[in-house]
């Protein structure tokens, strides 16, 4: 009966994953196991145990923990893809006679050709003329890879869809390196979620020759990939990312720690510019306001429990500086000031600093407030 069994971030080592394997041999109707994050470490032969018995399983789709060995990851990718793979083409041959007619009938060209012209598009529809979606389309899971490729291709040429979803969409390598070279002349598309799909080392090193080439894509998603793909990659998209300067989003699965400084260093940069940006074409009347604060004598207020000036809530006892374009002017001197200034405060009990330029610097001086104040009960960085 049970379909799910999440255990993850508990103390499972190497014995209960043994005991685990040698329960999924037995069993043909778990779907998803997740295991991820756990307090204690196991080894790479029962890691092998388990890879060996989810490989002789047939429903299980989704299996998340963390392996070391390659080895067993690439058998456990396998072994699930082999598997979602084997459910979606059950789902599709159950389907009816008019939705099977009209799959065959489905001219994945013509689409292609539609797409290149600006002209509405057929199959891919959604609630938004500029979103393509291809997630959880049956038309699309029956097209061929050649039908695929042609249509991803089109995209080139294309200056209406900016938004592109392709979820769990039987995207390989193949067709990521598309994208990769469809992004080096597209200047529309702002937002790609290519996420729970199989794409490895080649089409990753393709998706990042394209960001090179491109300065628009505001938002990239390539989470909860089916397979494995290599560190250096990884430093590849990483050196890419590190070029562009409309990237603000990116979700990735990665291994290097390297790669993911480097990545979360840009998409920082990227977001710290485009503020700046827009702050600078505020109204001349918000301006000289932001001119006139004084962040010292807010750090004082706060300080002696008076009622703050800035960054006010529907609660008086609540400090947001979340989205605050004042504190988005503030130095780093009168930032760290206020926060300085919770130690003695006694009235405010809740913090909002949400994507508000916190450092280590402040998230440090936040430690040192911890240490005196006894009032806060939330703290939001």
């Amino acid at each position: 009966t049970i379909t799910s069994l999440n255990l993850e971030s508990n103390s499972i080592s190497t014995a209960g994953i043994e005991g685990l394997a040698a329960g999924i041999q037995a069993n043909q109707t778990l779907q998803q196991l997740k295991l991820a994050n756990q307090h204690v470490a196991f080894s790479q032969q029962c890691e092998e145990v388990l890879a060996e018995a989810v490989a002789t399983h047939t429903a299980l789709t989704r299996l998340t923990v963390d392996l070391r060995s390659m080895q067993a990851r690439k058998a456990i990718d396998h072994a699930l893809l082999r598997n979602r793979d084997a459910i979606r083409q059950q789902r599709l041959e159950h389907e009816g006679a008019a939705c099977s007619s009209s799959i065959v009938a489905s001219d994945w060209l013509g689409e292609a050709h539609k797409i290149a012209t600006n002209q509405s598009f057929e199959y891919c529809v959604s609630a938004s003329s500029s979103t393509y979606v291809s997630t959880s389309n049956a038309l699309w899971m029956r097209a061929t890879d050649k039908e695929r490729l042609a249509v991803v291709s089109a995209f080139s040429s294309n200056s209406t869809i900016d938004s592109i979803e392709m979820v769990n969409a039987l995207v390989t390598d193949s067709i990521a390196q598309e994208w990769g070279r469809v992004l080096r002349h597209n200047d529309t598309i702002t937002s790609l979620n290519l996420e729970s799909n199989s794409i490895s080392t080649a089409g990753i090193e393709g998706l990042a020759a394209g960001i090179q080439a491109n300065q628009t894509l505001q938002q990239l998603k390539l989470a909860n990939q089916h397979v494995a793909f290599s560190q250096q990659c990884e430093e590849v998209l990483a050196e890419a990312v590190a070029t562009h300067t409309a990237l603000t989003r990116l979700t990735v699965d990665l291994r290097s720690m390297q790669a993911r400084k480097a990545i979360d260093h840009a998409l920082l940069r990227n977001r710290d510019a485009i503020r700046q940006q827009r702050l600078e074409h505020e109204g001349a009347a918000c301006s000289s306001s932001i001119v006139a604060s004084d962040w010292l004598g807010e750090a004082h207020k706060i300080a002696t429990n008076q009622s703050f000036e800035y960054c006010v809530s529907a609660s008086s006892s609540t400090y947001v500086s979340t989205s605050n374009a004042l504190w988005m002017r503030a130095t780093d001197k009168e930032r760290l000031a206020v926060v300085s200034a919770f130690s003695s405060n006694s009235t405010i009990d809740s913090i909002e600093m949400v994507n508000a330029l916190v450092t280590d610097s402040i998230a440090q001086e936040w430690g040192r407030v911890l240490r005196h104040n006894d009032t806060i009960t939330s703290l939001n960085l």
